[in-house]
Parts: structure tokens; C-alpha cells; sequence
């Protein structure tokens, strides 16, 4: 994991392991450090503690899936940073998954259909579920990004 809070940070991003690229944009230490935890194994996950930079970093690494926060610091609202992602050269398919304490299903579904490929509600407790939509949008992601590949998880 790193956790992408400084200019120097920044500079080394490009750094590829050819394990899938996962960005979790997400100001609250506790959340940042479970999903660490839960994904380490198999992905490589920078976390975006501050909104405010989070389009500097995905025009510098090409990211696999974002995991989003939707109430981020100063202000922030996930669905913005949503919106502008998703009109960058090469992440108009890149999956969001939004990662919410909010729980309303009339608001999960806005979410959706505002950009968000797929939602899971904070506290994160079913680890297995996560997981599993984690490796579903990185699937689907590789089969639109490439249609005549299959992969097998």
C-alpha cells in the first residue's frame, strides 16, 4: 500500500508490479487500513487520503478500479470526483465502486446512475462480499478493455 500524501510520493507512482492497480480514495485512517488489509494480498492499493489530489494521481497511474468514499475532507463529495474521472482519456470504463456509509437504496441507486459501477456500505463487516466486488469489477473492466480475453479468478 501506499498512501499518496506528498509531492515526492507522487513522483514514483508510475511504479507497476503487474498486479491489478486499485485506488481508494478515502480520508479516514481506520477505513484506509481495513481495506489495506483486506486487499493486500492480491491487488496493489494506494490510498488517496485528500480529495483535492486525487485527479493528479489518476492522470499519472492508470488505475484497474477506484474504490470511492462518497463524504470526503474540505468539502469534497465522491460523486463529483465521480464525474470528472470518468471523462479522462482511458477511464471512461475503469469501475467505481463506491465505498459509503450512506445506506438509503434510493441513494445507493443515484450513486449508480450517476457513475458508480456497483456500491458496499461502511462499516465494511461481510470481508468475502467485498472481495467478491472487488474481483467482479476487475473482471468486467478486463472484458470491456479487452472483449476476447477470458480470465478465470
Amino acid at each position: 500500500m501506499m498512501i499518496l500524501d506528498s509531492p515526492d510520493k507522487m513522483k514514483n507512482i508510475k511504479t507497476q508490479s503487474g498486479r491489478k492497480q486499485i485506488l481508494y480514495v478515502e480520508d479516514d485512517r481506520n477505513s484506509q487500513f481495513l481495506v489495506e488489509q483486506i486487499l493486500r494480498d492480491d491487488y496493489d492499493v494506494d490510498i488517496a487520503p485528500h480529495a483535492r489530489d486525487v485527479m493528479t494521481w489518476v492522470n499519472l497511474k492508470n488505475y484497474n478500479l477506484i474504490l470511492m468514499d462518497m463524504k470526503l475532507d474540505e468539502g469534497y463529495y465522491g460523486l463529483d470526483l465521480v464525474k470528472k474521472i470518468k471523462t479522462l482519456p482511458g477511464y471512461k470504463d475503469v469501475p467505481i465502486l463506491a465505498v459509503t456509509a450512506i445506506a438509503f437504496p434510493n441513494d445507493l441507486a443515484d450513486m449508480v446512475k450517476q457513475g458508480c459501477s456497483d456500491t458496499i456500505t461502511k462499516p465494511l463487516i461481510d470481508f468475502k462480499l467485498f472481495k467478491s466486488k472487488v474481483a467482479e469489477l476487475l473482471m468486467q473492466s478486463q472484458s470491456v478493455n479487452n472483449p476476447n480475453s477470458s480470465i478465470f479468478l
